[in-house]
Parts: structure tokens; sequence; C-alpha cells
């Protein structure tokens, strides 16, 4: 692999064996994929510590062929699979889990969209379940539907144009409460069963983000309800980073420096006059490319997808 100049941070979300998360298949990264993957980039670049990353800030020297890895979600995985790997060649990462599963013992609606989509085959079953939906709940949106589609099409993706448009709703372009809703709806009706049984399989126990954090790798702020920032108001952006510092300085007590990873790379300016009153140090989003300055404080990081190495 070549080398990429300046700080390169590329972006993980599930990795896993056959992309099988029990008896569902993910859209995912396969384990021999990503141990490949960073063999290559270790070739002509260097893969920093978060100790590494931040002594680096602080003295705001230059980075030069660097990459750090980034784990989103908090996902089981990250833990069985990818801590592993990293013990193997002694590197650390940043992980970012969210509040919202620990707090009510449920799947964040990201994760029940992945569920559906491979379960259910017939993606236009499921597109047309949602037409209905917002038919009866929402008859104003449903008018707008077609422009909606033609956003959602212009949009990049790796997914085919039904799961992005499935995506595009479910996940953006819907009122949240409706969004919610429907994803309820179509969860209960396509996978049957709770959701509690899916929680403990689905993302990493305290007791292995503690250890996480004592083997100094990162662990920093995902949201507490995976909320899209950029459509909040200054006061619920705020009161969202607060929980998250809050919930996670009662897990980590010893912990005082904080990251955040937006979810869903969403952020506007008022997200970063929250994220500067409430003292995090930097900041990542989704926008793709290597960062080659960061002489400001860095609150808009942009990270590499790891399909973009494949």
């Amino acid at each position: 692999m070549k080398s990429y100049p300046g700080l390169n941070i590329v972006m993980y979300h599930y990795i896993l064996k056959n992309n099988k998360f029990y008896n569902y298949k993910l859209n995912s990264l396969n384990v021999d994929t990503f141990y490949n993957q960073i063999k290559k980039i270790s070739k002509n670049n260097k893969i920093i510590t978060p100790e590494e990353f931040r002594f680096k800030l602080n003295k705001k020297y230059k980075f030069k062929n660097e990459f750090i890895l980034t784990f989103d979600d908090g996902y089981k995985c990250h833990y069985k699979i990818v801590k592993k790997i990293l013990d193997i060649y002694k590197m650390k990462g940043f992980f970012y889990p969210t509040c919202f599963p620990y707090v009510n013992k449920n799947l964040l609606d990201i994760n029940k969209i992945h569920l559906i989509l491979s379960k259910e085959k017939n993606k236009k079953k499921i597109i047309n379940f949602i037409y209905s939906q917002l038919k009866n709940k929402n008859f104003k949106i449903y008018k707008r539907i077609n422009k909606t589609i033609t956003k959602i099409n212009k949009i990049k993706s790796y997914d085919d144009i039904e799961t992005k448009i499935i995506k595009g709703l479910l996940q953006t372009f819907l009122p949240h409460k409706i969004s919610s809703e429907i994803t309820n709806i179509l969860f209960k009706k396509i996978i049957k069963m709770p959701e509690d049984y899916f929680f403990k399989k689905f993302y990493l126990n305290f007791r292995e983000i503690i250890n996480l954090d004592k083997e100094k790798h990162e662990i920093g702020l995902h949201g507490f309800n995976h909320n899209r920032y950029q459509y909040l108001t200054s006061e619920n952006q705020n009161i969202d980073i607060r929980k998250s510092k809050k919930f996670w300085k009662l897990i980590l007590k010893n912990k005082s420096k904080w990251s955040i990873c937006y979810p869903f790379g969403s952020y506007n300016n008022t997200t970063l006059k929250c994220v500067n009153k409430n003292k995090i140090d930097f900041a990542l989003t989704t926008e793709k490319g290597s960062n080659i300055s960061l002489n400001k404080k860095p609150l808009t990081l942009k990270r590499w997808d790891a399909n973009d190495f494949l």
C-alpha cells in the first residue's frame, strides 16, 4: 500500500468471521480482510496509539504518513475479534460506543435495520411497507416521497439502490419519531424476537470497555442516543454530549481526556461550539480524506472508510 500524507483515520464498524452474526449475514468486513488491511497499511505508514496521537496533538507536531484505527458503535466483535488482532501487533485502537443500548437494554435503530435487511431479502417489500406506513402516519411526507428518493439517490454509497433507499428513509430523511416507529414495526414483523435477546450479543459489556481503557485504547463519546447532531437544537446537542460524558465517567472513573465521534458523522457549527464548551480534545467526522494540517483544535477530523482500502 502507498504512503499517505499527514494523519489518516480509518473507520470500522462490524468485523466478523464470514460476515456472519449468528444466523444473520451483515454488511461487514471479514476478519481476514481486516488482518491483511492493517498489515498493508503498516508497510509504508505508521499506525500510532492514542497516547502517541494525543502527545503529537498537544505538542502541535506534524503528522507524516501516520494512521489511527477507529471502531464505531461499541460492537462485541471489537473485543472478541479486533482486540485479539491488535494485541498481536501491539497496536491500540479508538473505540466509540454509544449510551442508548446500555440504558435501555435495547438495540439502536441502525442495528435493527441491519438485522431486518439481513432477514428480509425482498427489499421492495420493505420499501412498499415504509410507503404504506407513511401514507397512514403522515400524508404530507408521503406526498413528497419522490423528491426524498431523488435526494437519497444522489448520496454516494457502497449499498445497492434499494438498500440505500431503505437506509436513507429510516436513518436520515424521515423525522426520527416516525422512522423509529416504522423500524420497530418492521423489526417485530420480520425478526420476531425480543430486542433484549440481541443486546448482550451485539454490544461490548462494561467489563470489556473498562479493560480496553486500562490497556490504553481510546474510549470516546458517540452520542447518548446516536442521533444526528445537525438536526438537534443547540440545547439538545449540549444535553446529549453532557449526558454521554457523565454516563461514561461513571464507568471509566479515572478518565479525564475526551474525544467524540459524531453519530453518522453529523455535525454543524453549533455542534463545534458545544464540543468546545464540553472540553472535548478532538472529534471525528465521516468526511473522506487525509488530515494534512492540524493547527487549530481538531474538531472536524476526516476519516477513510475501511472499504476505501479494499
